[in-house]
């Protein structure tokens, strides 16, 4: 038998382990796996080499056994496994960093907070560490209003932390990604200064990096906006309503996209605005999507582009393994007067960067408005996949990095394929991250407009995405929570404390067992739930400040009724639910900060065996089945077992998980959620009650045969005998993941 050198993973070596896993590869017909090494010398350059280990380096130990047909067959599945970029086979946790951990006692999480807890991601089974902008930025919007991509802000640390996180991140085998938003910057930044001044001295350079108009003048004289687009992300700039049987609330408020601007004498243009002060009135109108402090870039100026990858470079090159990209739909605006406009720029909101040049007037849909919604027309434009291809070919390919695009404004399946196929011949992105099925509560895109779903519902929007992503060369990403949503229990389940535990496992092992990239949002992995409590004090989150001060102003004679409506659909869909800051400790304020110190967002006192310090020797704690189904999710030989004690299984699982097909069962079931992931050879069940009763499922009508089948794994720590020839029996909320 050939020697073989001993294997390594990330780039240490796995201390004579080796052979226990070669003895699994061989077991389930893994054969010539090779495993990436991670380069311990991070180069900082442009380029950095990757080295994979050859196929002659790894052998079965029986070859003649590993030579049999059968496993040949899977030999095929496994070479096809090797390919697979690390990024696809990662667990992502997204860290908030003001909410993460506080270490100089001002309240506010910070870069120090990060690095010390580097070794709880190692513990949990991360792989790449995603955290939120950390650039300097007036803070009026969590960060993505950048001034200076190029520094720190001083409230999370400085450039040497930045580096010693980069250092130690890498230290210990993770990745290191950053949030960034190229669709806009922040009114502060030295290129809209210059490009404001620029309107009136063309020489200051910068005259168009912005998007401006003169506008044009209204029956009476005066000058107006060029178009009637409304502005999308809330606050005045949008219509706010919340519904309850007898009873709706309509908030008007919705203002332009543009914004006049005294300074260039124009209109400058937010596509997406968040109205968190107001501005003086200048000569020039800017473009605004995203904020009337956040003016859109226009990226058809070639040199604005040239400029942004500029900074993108000088992040890679401090060693960072990639990015999420804020608003990517929205980055190119081409102004055509026959065209809608789409954009894609933020790689948070990416599909916003293109966008149709003569600015059309949006059809009425809201009768009664000045201001009509023009989503469509700003994101996913004309030039968005030059624009990405163009940004991958001068930036991207020369680096072993990862782009993970924010996509907004509705992209389907479809439409993401041709972001992130490996068919493209120009490749564009690595993978998207859509929102069809966190938009299910909503009524007609609006968050505010709280609506009842069924299951059935959020199973076609699964499908779709696990069927023609990976059908059609594409990549999942697979999440239900992040900084700007609900928490996934309170979302897709209950919050009762009856089922809490039992409702984050059932999430989690639907989540770990679907096809794609699974992203985690820090304390996810806790169980954490939305408070379901409203003050004012809580709510730090421009958007819904805005709500509620809206409300607060419309609700006219209806106003008890009317703001509990309010007050339901700000419980329920605020985004300051998830930015709470986790419960470490049963300290006060959970051990996010000092205790003298007031947290920037009032912890949310969840009890002690929340926090991490109790789950962490629980073995049935939410955060150690996290850890488990992230261990079974990954050939990892150095974890040894899966909650049944079954490792070979866990490998099985991270194979099926990557290449194994998705098919549903009984998709208009209103309670049970059932599908199968499979391959040539294995197949898998995955059962989901997603009902706070007791339920049955008859699978022999969906051409289940469960007479050899292996429970695998169940949210239950006890396993019942609960299934006769024709039914499987499910207590409330129970999962189970079976072998056929």
């Amino acid at each position: 038998m050939t020697s073989t050198r001993p294997l390594e993973i990330s780039g240490k070596p796995s201390r004579g382990k080796d052979t226990t896993f070669r003895q699994i590869c061989y077991d389930f017909g893994f054969c010539n796996v090779r495993v990436p090494l991670r380069l311990v010398a991070w180069k900082r350059k442009r380029e950095r080499d990757v080295s994979f280990m050859s196929s002659s380096d790894f052998h079965p130990i029986n070859t003649d056994r590993a030579q049999s047909p059968s496993a040949s067959k899977e030999c095929e599945e496994s070479d096809s496994l090797d390919k697979l970029r690390w990024w696809q086979k990662a667990t992502i946790y997204q860290v908030l960093i003001q909410s993460f951990q506080d270490t100089d006692g001002d309240g506010k999480g910070d870069i120090r907070g990060i690095v010390n807890h580097l070794d709880y991601f190692v513990a949990l089974g991360i792989d790449v560490v995603w955290i939120s902008p950390i650039y300097e930025s007036p803070m009026r919007d969590m960060g993505y209003d950048i001034s200076d991509y190029r520094k720190v802000n001083p409230v999370f640390g400085t450039m040497q932390d930045m580096e010693l996180l980069i250092q130690e991140t890498h230290r210990r085998g993770l990745r290191l990604i950053l949030d960034i938003a190229l669709n806009h910057t922040a009114t502060e930044h030295e290129w809209f200064q210059t490009s404001r001044r620029a309107r009136k001295g063309p020489s200051l350079g910068k005259r168009d990096w912005y998007f401006w108009s003169e506008g044009k003048l209204d029956e009476f004289g005066n000058r107006i906006p060029p178009n009637n687009w409304e502005s999308t992300f809330t606050g005045t700039a949008r219509s706010f309503h919340a519904y309850s049987s007898s009873l709706k609330l309509t908030l008007s408020g919705a203002g332009s996209t543009w914004e006049w601007d005294e300074v260039a004498g124009e209109f400058c243009a937010y596509f997406v605005a968040l109205m968190s002060e107001y501005m003086g009135l200048t000569e020039d109108q800017d473009l605004h999507i995203f904020g009337k402090n956040q003016p859109d870039l226009n990226w058809d100026c070639e040199e604005v582009r040239k400029e942004l990858y500029k900074e993108l470079r000088f992040w890679l090159d401090k060693g960072v393994d990639g990015f999420r990209v804020s608003s990517c739909v929205c980055l190119a605006v081409v102004l055509m007067a026959d065209r809608p406009l789409v954009a894609l720029a933020k790689l948070d909101t990416m599909n916003l960067v293109s966008k149709t040049s003569s600015f059309p007037d949006a059809p009425i849909s809201k009768e009664g408005s000045i201001w009509q919604p023009a989503n469509y027309l700003f994101a996913n434009g004309p030039h968005i996949h030059e624009y990405l291809q163009e940004m991958h070919q001068e930036v991207f390919s020369h680096y072993d990095c990862m782009t993970l695009a924010e996509m907004s404004c509705g992209v389907s399946a479809p439409e993401a394929v041709r972001y992130t196929s490996r068919f493209n011949s120009r490749p564009e992105l690595n993978l998207v991250i859509q929102f069809q099925h966190v938009e299910l509560d909503c009524h007609d895109g609006d968050k505010w407009m709280l609506r009842e779903w069924e299951l059935p519902e959020l199973k076609r929007i699964i499908n779709e995405w696990q069927e023609t992503l990976v059908n059609n060369g594409g990549w999942n990403t697979v999440w239900m929570e992040n900084h700007d949503q609900p928490r996934g229990i309170s979302r897709f389940t209950t919050n009762s404390p009856r089922f809490r535990a039992l409702c984050a496992k059932l999430l989690a092992l639907w989540q770990f067992t679907l096809q794609g990239t699974n992203l985690i949002f820090q304390g996810q992995e806790l169980g954490m739930i939305n408070p379901g409590l409203f003050s004012e004090e809580m709510n730090q989150d421009i958007e819904t400040i805005q709500y509620w001060k809206a409300a607060c102003e419309e609700a006219g004679t209806e106003a008890p009724q009317k703001l509990e409506l309010a007050k339901k659909a700000i419980i329920q869909k605020g985004r300051d639910n998830t930015r709470i800051p986790i419960p470490w400790t049963e300290d006060p304020h959970g051990g996010f900060t000092d205790p003298t110190a007031k947290p920037w967002l009032p912890a949310f006192d969840h009890g002690g065996e929340w926090c991490h310090a109790s789950q962490r020797h629980s073995p049935e704690s939410v955060w150690s089945f996290y850890r488990s189904l992230i261990t079974m999710r990954k050939a990892n030989p150095t974890l040894a077992s899966t909650p049944f004690g079954r490792l070979p299984y866990s490998l099985i699982l991270t194979w099926f998980q990557y290449y194994g097909s998705y098919e549903c069962l009984d998709v208009e079931n209103p309670i049970i959620w059932a599908y199968k992931r499979k391959s040539k050879h294995k197949c898998y069940l995955v059962v989901l009650n997603f009902s706070g009763c007791a339920s049955s499922w008859n699978y022999v009508n969906h051409s289940v045969d469960l007479s050899t089948s292996r429970l695998l794994m169940s949210n239950h720590m006890t396993c019942e005998a609960s299934s006769t020839p024709d039914l499987i029996f499910l207590r409330p909320f129970e999962g189970r993941l079976y072998q056929l």
